[in-house]
């Protein structure tokens, strides 16, 4: 028989020691784990928050922005999303302005007086002929035309549009400034998707043909 024994102190000796190893791993094991996964979330993160802020300044209007992520993910395929997207507003945008600008430019390089209002009736746009002929000094565009050209017939041509709908109206009216006038007022609905957006009024001054 062999007898082989060891102090029961030098075992809680190494009970200790491995237990404050075992405390020493898992504190830097918790803090690499901290490390690794602070540094996951700022990898994984900073794509989201990159394009949150690409879609921040298109929501702002700024459609030069793009987000510049473009892994083959579901985050990369969202971004290219929202660049196409920006692009396409900024396409549809630029349309618009020029279509606009044409429309202005045909209007107030007009011979004729021209005034166009809106759906409520309001001015946005009048060329320089129709101030000078009405004597027009402040800017008109957000008034009435009641408001701006003081003439009772031609709020009631506009009001006629509005309530006949889709029609065309046309009146003969008097101005009285440094002589008598007579104008001839054709007024035009203005339709989008067969709803009447507003109405185009063109002022002919017929006081020759009139005379004659």
């Amino acid at each position: 028989f062999i007898r082989v024994a060891i102090p029961v102190s030098e075992i809680d000796i190494i009970s200790d020691q491995l237990k404050r190893l075992l405390l020493v791993s898992l504190f830097f094991t918790f803090i690499l784990t901290i490390i690794i996964g602070s540094s996951a979330f700022v990898f994984v993160s900073q794509p989201i928050k990159e394009i949150s802020t690409v879609a921040k300044a298109i929501a702002m209007g700024n459609y030069s922005r793009r987000a510049s992520y473009t892994a083959n993910d579901e985050l990369g395929e969202l971004a290219r999303s929202i660049n196409f997207m920006s692009e396409q507003i900024h396409y549809q945008i630029e349309e618009v302005i020029s279509s606009k600008s044409r429309f202005e430019v045909v209007l107030l390089s007009m011979h004729e007086g021209t005034m166009v209002v809106d759906q409520n009736g309001t001015i946005i746009l009048m060329n320089e002929v129709l101030k000078k002929l009405f004597r027009v000094d402040a800017n008109p565009v957000g008034r009435k035309p009641l408001e701006v050209i003081r003439n009772i017939d031609i709020q009631e041509i506009i009001d006629q549009m509005f309530s006949s709908r889709n029609s065309v109206a046309s009146r003969e009216i008097m101005i009285h400034f440094d002589r008598e006038q007579t104008l001839q007022v054709s007024a035009a609905p203005v339709l989008r998707e067969k709803k009447m957006d507003g109405a185009v009024l063109v002022f002919h001054d017929i006081t020759e043909l009139r005379r004659i």
